[in-house]
């Protein structure tokens, strides 16, 4: 932006000024030394900014012909002064040097930006900066930050990925970022492992699960699937679990095997995990496995803000399955429900039963952004939905239930693990 300049204000100081002695009254432009001697240079850098070159300026006072003589001068950034000849012969500050502009005519100055970007601007000769322009690109990334990306990896798999000094993204072949073995076998029982790293939980759709933030999560494993009547018979066989609600109905024939256990309390939940060396996922480890990575904040598991009936039909949907206590359908039935990991039904299979205890008011708390826990007492916490369920809204992951302990032919579970 051009300063104007100000003739008629600089007229009328310059007549002022002359009131003040005798002799004539004049307005000229006086050396940087005089100007600093009556109030300084007013130019700042901006925050971030490094000034990197500045105009050389005269030195010595100015002399002048008629002691008493008052001037109005301009002075420092484009401002004025006024000034009066001195004894000495010289001209020396009457006042400070007033309505300065930014920056000295000439003068550049560099910022570091985002990324490795590298940004400069120059001081006009109205000494205002003009628009900062690029004079090295931005990168990719900031330094220190890392990643794991699926793409073009087997299931379970993530190359790693480092951002170097030069802000560019530096990866390794594909691998497991758990360090330890999954389990891939029996194709029902199979895990998944979900690298270490930030999410973003919550959603302002629901007053629950506000304030809406990124939380970390440390590695963990976690169950493809939910857990279907052939693992849980294992567990009933082994005398580790009780039968849950609707289990005659549920092995009345050997097909059934593959379906999802339903009408588990939360204690046959706990059992069935401990059982399996495991236990049952918190409500952050439920949901980053939903969502997927910062900054990844979409409303449904398969990635986008809209409800996409054709691919997943539910009740309200062409061809939507009414309730029914029992799932009419295997564990792999619904492959579009994979999340961002690979993780499938988290939405469609029933409502899971956690380990965390319901808190409405959690997510406020500090405590609730690292590897977060709420083991209080309470209700137990639910998440997920049944294909069943009317209402889009209900498919939201971070739409939060809970219930008390007891026998419900809507709850399932699956299991998770630390990594090694």
């Amino acid at each position: 932006m051009t300063r104007p300049r100000k003739p008629l204000l600089l007229l009328l100081i310059a007549v002022a000024l002359g009131s003040f002695g005798c002799g004539s009254s004049s307005l000229t432009p006086v050396s940087d030394a005089s100007a600093d001697a009556g109030g300084g240079d007013a130019s700042s850098d901006a925050p971030g900014g490094d000034a990197t070159s500045t105009p050389d300026a005269p030195s010595g006072p100015e002399p002048c012909s008629t002691p008493g003589e008052t001037r109005a001068a301009a002075c420092g950034n484009c401002g004025i002064q006024g000034q009066t000849c001195s004894p000495d012969h010289v001209w020396e500050p009457n006042g400070p040097c007033t309505d300065q502009g930014e920056c000295s005519p000439g003068t550049t100055e560099a910022r570091d930006d985002a990324f490795c970007g590298r940004s400069a601007r120059t001081c006009d000769d109205t000494c205002a900066w003009r628009a900062w322009s690029e004079t090295a690109p931005a990168g990719v990334c900031e330094p220190g930050e890392t990643r794991f990306d699926p793409e073009g990896c087997d299931l379970s798999e993530y190359r790693a990925a480092s951002c170097t000094s030069s802000c560019e993204w530096l990866e390794s072949p594909c691998g497991d970022p758990c360090g330890g073995t999954r389990r891939t076998t029996p194709a029902d029982a199979e895990e998944i492992c979900i690298p270490a790293g930030p999410f973003i939980r919550g959603h302002t759709d629901f007053e629950d699960a506000q304030p809406v933030a990124e939380v970390l999560l440390s590695a963990y494993y976690l169950d493809r699937y939910p857990v279907t009547n052939r693992r849980y018979a294992e567990c009933m066989a082994a005398g580790a679990c009780t039968a849950p609600a609707h289990w005659d109905y549920d092995v009345a024939a050997a097909t059934l095997a593959g379906r999802i256990v339903t009408g588990v309390s939360r204690l046959q939940a706990d059992a069935f995990c401990a059982w399996d060396f495991r236990e049952l996922p918190t409500e952050a480890q439920w949901e980053k496995a939903a969502r997927g990575p910062s900054p990844r904040a979409q409303r449904f598991a398969w990635g986008t803000d809209t409800f996409e009936c054709l691919d997943r039909p539910g009740g309200a949907c062409p061809g939507g399955i009414a309730y029914q206590p029992v799932l009419p359908y295997d564990y792999d039935a619904l492959p579009l429900s994979a999340s961002y990991y690979g993780i499938e039904m988290l939405v469609g299979g029933g409502y899971e039963l956690l380990r965390d205890r319901y808190d409405s008011a959690f997510y406020s708390e500090a405590q609730s952004l690292n590897n977060p826990l709420n083991d209080t007492a309470g209700y137990s916490v639910l998440r997920g939905v049944r294909l069943s369920n009317l209402r889009d809204l209900e498919w939201n992951i971070s739409r939060r239930r809970s219930t008390w302990d007891r026998l419900s032919s809507l709850h399932t579970l699956r299991c998770a693990r630390p990594s090694s």
